[in-house]
This record gives C-alpha cells, sequence and structure tokens, in this order.
C-alpha cells in the first residue's frame, strides 16, 4: 500500500508538471459510484462515496479535446437479499484508474461535452465478505486479475462559480476483462474544479 501511494504521488507530481510546463488544464476531482458486476440476476449495485483524483485536459482542435483522468475508486457489488433480508456476500474492490479519452465539445454555450475512451484498473486490494456480519477478508485469489481493462463514456457539463470554473461529469464505466469470474459494470458522478486559470 505504501509502494502504491508513492507510485500515485510521483504521477500526479509529474502530471501536474507536465502541466505547466505545456499550458494543459488541471482538474481536481471527487465523486461516488454505484457498481456491480455482469450478473443482475444475482448481484445487487452497490453504493461507494470513495472517489477522487484528477483530470488534465488540452484542445486538439476548435471541437476536440484530449483528456486523461488518474483516480481512485472503490468498486463492489454484495448479493441480493434473502428472504429474511440479509445479504451473505459482499465484496469491494479498491482501483487505481487511468483512463486517456477523447472530448467533443457538443455546445460552445452552455458548454457540453461528451467524452470516450478505454481505461485501464489497477486492483490495489478486494476485499470479500461471505455472511452477513460483514467480517472481510483478502479476496486476491489464484483466479483474480489485478488489472481491469474497458470502455469509459461520459458527458461533462462546465459552470463557473465566481472566478472558479467546475465540471459535473456523468460517467459510465464498461469492463471487457474478467477480473474473478465476471466483470465490473460501474456508474460514477464527479464534479470537479480547474486548478489553474482557464
Amino acid at each position: 500500500m505504501k509502494n502504491t501511494l508513492l507510485v500515485c504521488f510521483f504521477l500526479i507530481h509529474s502530471l501536474a508538471l507536465f502541466c505547466q510546463s505545456n499550458k494543459v488544464k488541471f482538474i481536481a476531482k471527487i465523486g461516488s459510484s454505484i457498481n456491480s458486476v455482469y450478473d443482475p440476476g444475482s448481484w445487487a449495485y452497490k453504493f461507494s462515496p470513495l472517489l477522487f483524483g484528477f483530470d488534465s485536459s488540452k484542445k486538439l482542435t476548435e471541437k476536440f479535446i484530449a483528456n486523461a483522468e488518474l483516480y481512485f475508486i472503490r468498486k463492489g457489488t454484495y448479493s441480493k437479499k434473502d428472504d429474511s433480508g440479509k445479504r451473505d456476500q459482499n465484496y469491494e474492490f479498491d482501483y487505481l484508474i487511468f483512463s486517456p479519452q477523447l472530448t467533443y465539445e457538443l455546445f460552445k454555450n452552455p458548454q457540453l461535452e461528451v467524452s470516450i475512451g478505454p481505461y485501464l484498473g489497477y486492483a490495489i486490494s478486494a476485499r470479500a465478505s461471505f455472511d452477513a456480519s460483514n467480517n472481510f477478508v483478502d479476496y486476491k485469489h489464484d483466479q483474480f486479475k489485478d488489472f481491469d481493462f474497458g470502455l469509459d463514456f461520459s458527458f461533462r457539463k462546465y459552470f463557473k462559480i465566481s472566478n472558479l470554473k467546475f465540471v459535473i461529469q456523468p460517467k459510465y464505466q464498461l469492463g471487457l476483462i474478467t477480473f474473478s469470474y465476471t466483470k465490473h459494470s460501474s456508474f460514477q458522478l464527479m464534479v470537479g474544479v480547474y486548478l489553474n486559470k482557464v
């Protein structure tokens, strides 16, 4: 965990220096997500308030922008409730996500954009509970894949308050890799603020 945090700090510091030297816009983001896996018959969507990271953007043409996101998210799912109202399985997966995206400006005023691209995730930790008491244990078994890959689709709506520029970004991530017998499905909502002048 300590090494992972050091790598995150190095990547964020390098990204900040790159943004300053190349006139790239730099955005800090927080958010939440609702996550599950590809088997809606057995598993329910689970809310997570843990989502934070950074985004960078650089204008390519009048309408197209290149974006790159680096952020932490807790994904997961749990089994649907039984007849007694209890859940017998609960999962939590902590990921570091990198997502390069191509963004297209739909409207100038109000500013609205749509983004699409791949994402690559690394599982920092994986935990599971197999009883209603939620006593979690490590879940990185032999078939568990540390790396996740999929598609990322989102909208970006911008607004200003005083001299600060903000973005609201609803997003959907579709996992394409079977990380542990199944694949991820994640709805996310992010709010960000620009850290340099726009």
